[in-house]
Formats: structure tokens, sequence, C-alpha cells
């Protein structure tokens, strides 16, 4: 899987080349993204990010990243392991 990251001002832009489409994130889609493909990743990083970034409980955090990464796996730019 290839997807390369352009950061704009309100976000980010993913380029999945071998499909040629482009997918714009907003700002809070994009700071997901980077703690999403950081090297060292954790599903616990990212529920972290969330709790304390936006300063919400941990089944709401868990709710959003859930999401996100589903949405993100439904449009082929990555692969989860969420049921």
């Amino acid at each position: 899987m290839s997807v390369r990251t352009l950061t704009v001002d309100d976000g980010a832009v993913l380029l999945d080349a071998p499909n040629g489409r482009f997918v714009d994130l907003n700002e809070s889609a994009a700071e997901l993204w980077v703690v999403l493909t950081e090297s060292s990743f954790s599903r616990s990083a990212l529920l972290d990010h969330l709790a304390e970034r936006y300063s919400i409980d941990d089944a709401s955090a868990q709710g959003i990243a859930d999401g996100f990464v589903r949405d993100l796996a439904a449009g082929g730019l990555v692969i989860s392991t969420i049921d």
C-alpha cells in the first residue's frame, strides 16, 4: 500500500497513486492520520491523542478512532484489524 501525504494549511491531501485517487482530510483528520502513520503507532496512542486533544472520554475517543480507521480501510488506504 503506497499512500503519500501532502500537508496543507487546513488539513492534508492523501495521494493513493496506484489507484489514481486523492483524499482530502480536514485538520482533525490530518492530525489523526499523522498519529496513525507514525512508525510507533498503537491504537492506544490514537485514543490518547483524541482524549487529550479534544477533552473527550475514552468511549468517545474509541468510537471516533474506530470510525476513522474503518473509513480509511473502506477506501483502501489502510489495512485494519478492527472488527
